[in-house]
Protein backbone atom coordinates (compact mmCIF):
# COMPACT_ATOMS: atom_id res chain seq x y z
CA UNK A 1 0.00 0.00 0.00
CA UNK A 2 1.28 3.79 -0.89
CA UNK A 3 2.06 5.52 2.43
CA UNK A 4 -0.30 8.32 1.29
CA UNK A 5 -3.04 6.19 0.75
CA UNK A 6 -2.46 4.95 4.28
CA UNK A 7 -2.17 7.95 5.29
CA UNK A 8 -5.93 9.10 4.25
CA UNK A 9 -7.05 5.83 5.34
CA UNK A 10 -6.11 6.38 8.76
CA UNK A 11 -7.51 9.66 8.94
CA UNK A 12 -10.85 8.98 7.36
CA UNK A 13 -10.82 5.99 10.26
CA UNK A 14 -10.63 8.51 13.13
CA UNK A 15 -13.85 9.95 11.44
CA UNK A 16 -11.87 12.86 10.13
CA UNK A 17 -13.90 13.91 6.49
CA UNK A 18 -12.84 16.86 5.38
CA UNK A 19 -9.21 18.00 4.44
CA UNK A 20 -8.80 21.90 4.07
CA UNK A 21 -5.77 21.90 1.56
CA UNK A 22 -3.47 23.84 -0.63
CA UNK A 23 -1.92 21.56 -3.61
CA UNK A 24 2.41 21.93 -3.82
CA UNK A 25 5.08 19.16 -5.30
CA UNK A 26 5.99 18.52 -1.91
CA UNK A 27 2.60 16.77 -0.75
CA UNK A 28 0.47 16.07 -4.12
CA UNK A 29 0.61 12.42 -2.87
CA UNK A 30 -1.09 12.82 -0.38
CA UNK A 31 -3.54 15.49 -2.28
CA UNK A 32 -3.70 12.31 -4.56
CA UNK A 33 -4.76 10.22 -2.11
CA UNK A 34 -7.28 12.65 -0.67
CA UNK A 35 -9.12 13.09 -3.49
CA UNK A 36 -9.21 9.31 -4.63
CA UNK A 37 -11.11 8.14 -0.74
CA UNK A 38 -14.50 7.62 -1.01
CA UNK A 39 -15.05 9.48 2.93
CA UNK A 40 -12.85 12.24 2.41
CA UNK A 41 -13.57 15.25 0.84
CA UNK A 42 -11.30 18.13 -0.06
CA UNK A 43 -11.81 21.83 0.23
CA UNK A 44 -9.17 23.46 -1.49
CA UNK A 45 -8.20 26.89 -0.27
CA UNK A 46 -6.62 29.92 -2.25
CA UNK A 47 -4.02 29.90 0.05
CA UNK A 48 -2.73 28.12 2.96
CA UNK A 49 -3.59 30.67 5.93
CA UNK A 50 -7.10 30.40 4.65
CA UNK A 51 -7.24 26.49 4.63
CA UNK A 52 -5.26 26.53 8.43
CA UNK A 53 -8.17 28.73 9.71
CA UNK A 54 -10.86 26.58 8.23
CA UNK A 55 -9.08 23.74 9.43
CA UNK A 56 -9.67 25.39 12.98
CA UNK A 57 -12.97 26.71 12.73
CA UNK A 58 -13.78 23.15 11.45
CA UNK A 59 -12.69 21.85 14.57
CA UNK A 60 -14.40 24.22 16.74
CA UNK A 61 -17.69 23.59 15.13
CA UNK A 62 -17.62 19.84 14.25
CA UNK A 63 -16.14 18.53 17.27
CA UNK A 64 -13.60 16.66 15.34
CA UNK A 65 -10.19 16.88 14.59
CA UNK A 66 -9.47 20.05 11.64
CA UNK A 67 -7.21 18.10 9.10
CA UNK A 68 -4.79 21.22 7.01
CA UNK A 69 -2.75 20.06 4.46
CA UNK A 70 0.47 22.16 2.53
CA UNK A 71 3.34 22.01 0.61
CA UNK A 72 7.08 22.92 1.81
CA UNK A 73 8.40 26.01 2.53
CA UNK A 74 6.07 28.86 2.27
CA UNK A 75 3.33 26.48 2.15
CA UNK A 76 4.15 25.58 5.72
CA UNK A 77 4.72 28.87 6.82
CA UNK A 78 1.55 30.61 5.87
CA UNK A 79 -0.60 28.16 8.15
CA UNK A 80 1.71 29.98 11.31
CA UNK A 81 -1.16 32.32 12.56
CA UNK A 82 -3.58 29.98 12.21
CA UNK A 83 -2.23 27.33 14.23
CA UNK A 84 -0.67 29.38 16.92
CA UNK A 85 -4.29 30.56 16.97
CA UNK A 86 -5.42 27.32 17.53
CA UNK A 87 -3.04 26.55 19.81
CA UNK A 88 -3.36 29.60 22.27
CA UNK A 89 -7.66 28.96 22.11
CA UNK A 90 -6.94 25.13 22.53
CA UNK A 91 -8.43 23.69 19.10
CA UNK A 92 -7.19 19.83 18.31
CA UNK A 93 -5.74 20.45 14.77
CA UNK A 94 -3.58 18.23 12.63
CA UNK A 95 -1.57 19.64 10.15
CA UNK A 96 0.31 17.91 7.78
CA UNK A 97 3.16 19.37 5.55
CA UNK A 98 4.61 18.05 3.04
CA UNK A 99 9.05 18.35 3.11
CA UNK A 100 11.32 18.12 0.41
CA UNK A 101 12.76 14.16 -0.20
CA UNK A 102 14.52 13.03 2.38
CA UNK A 103 18.50 13.03 0.25
CA UNK A 104 17.58 17.08 0.15
CA UNK A 105 16.91 17.77 3.87
CA UNK A 106 20.11 19.85 5.11
CA UNK A 107 22.35 17.70 7.34
CA UNK A 108 24.39 20.51 8.95
CA UNK A 109 23.12 23.39 10.73
CA UNK A 110 26.34 25.30 9.39
CA UNK A 111 24.47 25.61 6.13
CA UNK A 112 21.40 27.67 6.40
CA UNK A 113 19.74 25.84 3.95
CA UNK A 114 20.05 24.24 0.32
CA UNK A 115 16.64 25.75 -1.14
CA UNK A 116 13.86 27.88 0.03
CA UNK A 117 11.09 24.39 -0.23
CA UNK A 118 13.31 22.98 2.11
CA UNK A 119 12.41 25.21 5.50
CA UNK A 120 13.15 23.60 8.88
CA UNK A 121 9.30 23.92 9.52
CA UNK A 122 9.72 22.04 13.27
CA UNK A 123 11.83 24.64 14.63
CA UNK A 124 9.25 26.86 13.33
CA UNK A 125 6.48 25.16 14.98
CA UNK A 126 7.38 23.54 18.32
CA UNK A 127 6.64 26.40 20.20
CA UNK A 128 2.98 26.54 18.96
CA UNK A 129 2.06 22.58 18.52
CA UNK A 130 1.67 20.24 21.24
CA UNK A 131 3.87 18.12 19.06
CA UNK A 132 5.75 17.98 16.24
CA UNK A 133 7.49 15.50 14.10
CA UNK A 134 9.70 15.27 10.70
CA UNK A 135 8.86 11.65 9.70
CA UNK A 136 12.00 9.82 8.02
CA UNK A 137 10.89 6.29 8.35
CA UNK A 138 7.83 4.55 6.72
CA UNK A 139 7.74 2.08 9.23
CA UNK A 140 7.36 5.11 11.64
CA UNK A 141 4.15 6.37 9.65
CA UNK A 142 1.34 4.94 12.33
CA UNK A 143 2.94 6.00 15.26
CA UNK A 144 3.38 9.32 14.33
CA UNK A 145 -0.18 9.31 13.12
CA UNK A 146 -1.75 7.49 16.49
CA UNK A 147 0.77 9.76 18.69
CA UNK A 148 -0.20 13.15 17.16
CA UNK A 149 -4.25 12.66 16.99
CA UNK A 150 -4.12 11.19 20.71
CA UNK A 151 -1.89 14.31 21.55
CA UNK A 152 -4.37 16.60 20.01
CA UNK A 153 -7.11 15.50 21.43
CA UNK A 154 -5.40 14.59 24.95
CA UNK A 155 -5.79 16.96 27.76
CA UNK A 156 -5.58 20.84 26.42
CA UNK A 157 -6.10 20.01 23.02
CA UNK A 158 -4.32 21.83 20.40
CA UNK A 159 -2.43 21.43 17.26
CA UNK A 160 0.10 19.06 15.85
CA UNK A 161 1.81 19.18 13.10
CA UNK A 162 3.60 15.87 10.75
CA UNK A 163 6.11 16.61 8.49
CA UNK A 164 6.43 14.30 5.55
CA UNK A 165 8.75 13.98 3.17
CA UNK A 166 7.38 14.05 -0.89
CA UNK A 167 9.62 10.55 -1.47
CA UNK A 168 8.55 9.13 1.65
CA UNK A 169 4.92 9.72 0.84
CA UNK A 170 5.10 7.26 -2.15
CA UNK A 171 6.93 4.89 -0.72
CA UNK A 172 4.83 1.05 -0.47
CA UNK A 173 4.21 0.11 3.45
CA UNK A 174 3.18 -3.03 4.82
CA UNK A 175 0.09 -2.08 7.41
CA UNK A 176 0.32 -4.67 9.28
CA UNK A 177 4.14 -4.34 9.87
CA UNK A 178 3.30 -0.78 11.46
CA UNK A 179 4.49 -0.38 14.86
CA UNK A 180 1.86 1.62 16.81
CA UNK A 181 1.68 4.13 19.41
CA UNK A 182 0.74 3.05 23.36
CA UNK A 183 -0.77 6.32 25.25
CA UNK A 184 0.77 6.95 28.81
CA UNK A 185 -1.65 5.62 31.61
Amino acid sequence: MKLADYVIDFLAAQGIQHNFLVSGGAVIHLVDSTSRHPLMDYICGQHEEHSAAAADMYSRVSGNIGLVMTTSGPGATNIVTSVANAFYDSIPMLCITGQVARFRIRKSKKLRQRGFQEIDTLSIFQSITKYCSLVLNPEDIRYELEKAIYLAKEGRPGPCLLDIPDDLQRVDIDPQTLKGFTPPE
